[in-house]
């Protein structure tokens, strides 16, 4: 028997769900469908509520589980024959964590999604700080200035203004 909580899910939802169960953090699996992370993330917290599951990974165990248990064999929403535009690993390379070094520069499709290392990540929040300290600095001594200016023409107009 189907449960209708499975039934109601789009079928990216279904596909976020079997990739995140594979694992694969939402990242790669917007790399993968070729969508935002944001989008990925969207469609996995949507598919949580409609699961009414306690977490995204609940969530994926779950689908996997419901998955086997109806011998699905193509993903819904793929026609008979159709594949799925997701490649399956290989099981003969190792999968290791991407390197915090590493600058990646993957176009996403809803604009260019860019990693930074963490050098750059604290040089460029280095060289935000300093622009802000020198706005600020700026604004000081153009408020000094104004002052010095008003003080010296109520000065100078003695009686104008009091």
């Amino acid at each position: 028997m189907s449960d209708p909580r499975f039934t109601r899910l789009t079928p990216r939802q279904a596909e976020c769900l079997r990739l995140l169960a594979r694992p694969m953090r939402p990242k790669e699996i917007a790399r993968a469908l070729g969508l935002s992370v944001r989008t990925v993330e969207g469609y996995i917290a949507e598919a949580v509520e409609r699961l009414e599951a306690g977490s995204s990974l609940a969530a994926a165990r779950m689908f996997a589980d419901w998955e086997q248990t109806q011998g699905a064999q193509s993903p819904p929403g793929n026609l008979p024959g159709q594949e799925s535009r997701v490649a399956e690993p290989a099981t003969d390379t190792p999968t290791t964590p991407p390197s915090d070094a590493v600058i990646d520069t993957v176009p996403a499709a809803t604009g260019r999604q860019v990693d930074l290392s963490s050098w750059h990540r604290n040089a460029i929040i280095f060289a935000l700080t300093i622009g802000i300290i020198v706005s600020v600095l700026l604004l000081v001594a153009g408020g000094e200035g104004i002052a010095r200016l008003r003080s010296g023409w109520v000065a100078s107009h003695p009686n104008t203004h009091r």
